[in-house]
């Protein structure tokens, strides 16, 4: 069948029902590979067998491939569709053959360099990491024999060897306890009606009281976070002076202190602070461990600190670990970066979604203050996924196709930053969370506010405009075309709007029918200086030119700023590597129907190029073998067609997750951990973006401003403390020009009521730049 495997069938893919043969890949009009049996991969020529290899058989494989390929008239490119390779592979294989034979097959594939991580190597870093050498330290003891990338992985291995033997120890001792008790029982055993033991037996009572009888239940974090974190209790939180003795007063990264202190101006602490004693109280009642104050501080300012100086994820803590890194975090050691994942995962489990939510609300109502009509912009931003797991798809706009990921919805300001984040694992459209997302930024901002949505054209439609206007919520959008223009006769007498560089006419005149009986919506006519127009639909009783205004500044503001966000903060990070299984009743996407419907739609473009060279063959003088070709790709192109469309009432094109091929395979990432860590990405965006404010207008170049911030917030310095203040003197790269645009942002700072996280003195900062 030559069209069907033009048509794609014979690349492999599966299309349920189609011949029985859909699992049979043709290398030529007599050979084929058989996929059949996923374990053992057979060959056949002519319907005889000869030979068949498994998966990871490279060798066979590469055999039957110099076998298959000396036939004459063997095409590379189909040998490498058929066994699942490239054709650069086929080439070398039948090269490689010609020249050595087997042996050179056999020799191909005995490639790489010894195991480094050997027993010796094991058990070498094992007595260092028993000693309490540090990683760095143990990679220098060893030398240059392997890279601090396997010392860290031998490190691991060896806190999970003593995680378990700990766990066995103390069953142990737990054991021994309690037949040592059961002696004691056995051999001073009080007679009937004899008065209560006393001495040994009273003693021996009180201890079997304190022997636990049932197991420790398993937190979300390990039996070796106790340990780590009793290494970060109160303890070993230090004043300035104390940290400074241990990692020196000049510190590096030392202008992210003005990060961490507009963290806790903004409330972020505080909140977090809230939220883990609220869920510590909980866990108390549960008898269960939960995380210390000190813990969750130092946690959150190394993350702050890695995200800040363009680490973009958790593992940029990695990055704090210099000999000023105690004075930074203000800690008697660094702390790691799977210290902090292990924190923050526990953190996230109660708190995820109140912090951020809580968190949102305050960056709401500071953006509204004192507005009476409050502008957001709603947008949902594709997050591709590359990891090894099978996921949902997301449609990518920016690549023109579908590819695995999550949608991520996200409301700004009118200023174009950063809000609240709502991800949702289903992938649903911009339509299903306008309605809800409008009703908590009503219930956030209180009734006396009037919320105004703005979002593009993926929003705009007659039964979803009709929901939001009878919830009395406002919004401003394109129109879907296609839509009614004007006359340029109707913009004639208006007046020009400047929005940037363009300039714009609008009118209004007739409102929108939305049909269906749904109603009208307010319709703005606009029309640029090349004479084009938009058609804008509102529900608002604001002017005209401020809806239009706003419209129009959606793209500056939201758009950039995603751009922005996953390049300086890395929203699109998947943080959170933990997995679970997709909800089995959950309903997707059919994914063997949208691969029926893709077969098909291959088909039916076959059967318009046969139609097309039919069409152009030359009446005059025609060829019969032409024409008889295209006329038998005609019928099998049709044929085909019908027999696709028989299976089209057996494959639904939505179904629930366990009737699908992808039962048991689909998985999702749990939002929880991400969610934390994208509460500080927007809580940090914003004080970037207020900072930028000040900063901007200072700046020969004011949309170069974050980009100064940035080396700002890795500048270095030295830092001095006493018992009033703490003077931050800072030493950032630039030219003259923007070193004089950084003294008015420092007066800015100094004018603040900014203190450090943690400190109990509750000392003012004091910033102030050196210079050569």
């Amino acid at each position: 069948m030559p069209l069907a495997r033009r048509a794609g069938m014979w690349k492999g893919e599966t299309l349920p029902g189609f011949n029985g043969d859909s699992k049979v890949r043709y290398f030529s009009a007599h050979g084929c590979v058989d996929y059949t049996d996923a374990s053992q991969i057979r060959v056949l020529v002519g319907g005889d067998l000869i030979g068949a290899f498994a998966p990871k058989e490279r060798v066979k494989r590469d055999v039957l491939i110099a076998m298959v390929s000396s036939n004459k008239g063997a095409r590379c490119n189909r040998i490498a569709e058929a066994f699942d390779v490239c054709t650069e592979t086929v080439r070398m294989v039948r090269r490689t053959y010609e020249q050595d034979g087997i042996e050179g097959l056999a020799a191909r594939h005995r490639r790489g360099r010894p195991r480094v991580q050997t027993a010796e190597l094991e058990g070498e870093l094992f007595e260092l990491f028993d000693r309490g050498v540090s990683i760095p330290k143990a990679h220098q003891a060893i030398g240059e024999r392997v890279s601090q990338t396997v010392v860290s992985r031998v490190h691991v291995k060896w806190m999970k060897q003593r995680e378990t033997s700990s766990e066995t120890n103390q069953q142990c001792e737990a054991e021994q306890s309690q037949q040592s008790l059961d002696g004691i029982a056995d051999t001073q055993a009080p007679e009937q009606g004899s008065e209560p033991p006393c001495g040994p037996t009273a003693a021996a009572s009180d201890i079997e009281r304190q022997v636990p009888t049932d197991s420790v239940e398993q937190s979300s974090v390990s039996s070796g976070d106790d340990y780590d974190e009793r290494q970060c209790a109160a303890s070993e939180e230090l004043e300035i002076e104390e940290a400074s003795k241990l990692g020196g007063k000049r510190v590096q990264h030392l202008g992210t202190w003005v990060m961490l202190a507009m963290l806790n101006a903004l409330g972020l602490y505080a909140l977090a602070e809230r939220l883990r004693a609220k869920a510590e109280r909980d866990r108390a009642k549960q008898g269960k461990k939960h995380i210390g104050p000190v813990a969750l501080r130092a946690t959150l300012d190394a993350v702050a600190v890695a995200l800040s100086i363009g680490k973009r994820c958790v593992e940029g803590v990695r990055w704090l670990d210099t000999p000023s890194g105690p004075t930074l975090l203000r800690r008697v050691r660094v702390i790691s970066a799977s210290w902090c994942r292990r924190v923050l995962a526990r953190f996230a489990c109660e708190s995820a979604l109140e912090l951020h939510w809580q968190q949102g609300t305050s960056l709401m109502n500071s953006a509204t203050a004192g507005n009476e009509r409050a502008v957001f912009y709603i947008d949902n931003h594709a997050r591709p996924y590359t990891g090894k797991h099978a996921t949902r798809t997301v449609w990518r706009m920016q690549e023109k196709r579908s590819r695995p990921g999550v949608s991520d919805f996200y409301v700004h300001d009118d200023a174009g930053r950063a809000l609240v984040r709502i991800d949702d694992p289903s992938n649903g459209s911009l339509t299903d969370w306008l309605l809800p997302t409008g009703r908590l930024l009503r219930t956030a901002l209180g009734g006396d506010v009037k919320v105004l949505q703005v979002f593009d054209r993926g929003g705009a439609f007659p039964e979803y405009m009709a929901k939001l206007r009878d919830d009395k919520l406002e919004f401003v959008t394109y129109e879907r075309a296609p839509y009614r223009t004007l006359r340029d006769s109707a913009f004639k007498h208006k007046r020009w709007l400047e929005f940037g560089s363009k300039r714009y006419r609008i009118v209004e005149q007739a409102r929108k029918n939305l049909g269906k009986g749904r109603g009208r919506v307010r319709r703005i006519y606009v029309q640029t200086e090349e004479r084009k127009q938009l058609s804008v639909l509102a529900v608002s009783d604001a002017s005209a030119k401020f809806l239009v205004t706003k419209l129009l500044a959606r793209w500056p503001c939201q758009e950039n700023q995603f751009k922005h966000q996953n390049e300086r903060w890395g929203i699109n990070q998947l943080d959170g590597r933990r997995v679970e299984a997709y909800p089995p009743d959950e309903v997707i996407p059919n994914p063997a129907r949208r691969r029926l419907d893709r077969q098909l739609r291959i088909a039916r473009q076959a059967e318009g190029q046969a139609r097309r060279r039919l069409s152009e063959l030359d009446k005059r003088r025609p060829n019969k073998n032409k024409k008889e070709r295209y006329e038998q790709d005609l019928q099998e192109a049709r044929e085909l067609q019908r027999e696709l469309k028989a299976l089209q009432p057996e494959l639904p094109t939505h179904a629930p997750v366990k009737d699908t091929e992808l039962a048991g395979e689909l998985k999702r990432h749990p939002g929880e951990y991400k969610l934390v860590i994208d509460t500080l990405r927007v809580a940090l965006a914003n004080v970037e973006s207020d900072l930028a404010a000040w900063l901007g207008p200072e700046l020969p170049r004011p949309e170069e401003a974050k980009k100064h911030l940035a080396k700002l917030f890795d500048a270095p310095g030295t830092v001095r403390a006493n018992g009033k203040s703490i003077t931050i003197a800072l030493e950032p790269a630039g030219t003259d020009a923007v070193l004089d645009a950084f003294d008015p942002l420092m007066s800015y700072l100094n004018a603040l009521p900014l203190t450090l996280p943690g400190d109990p003195s509750g000392r003012r900062l004091r910033f102030k730049l050196l210079r050569k």
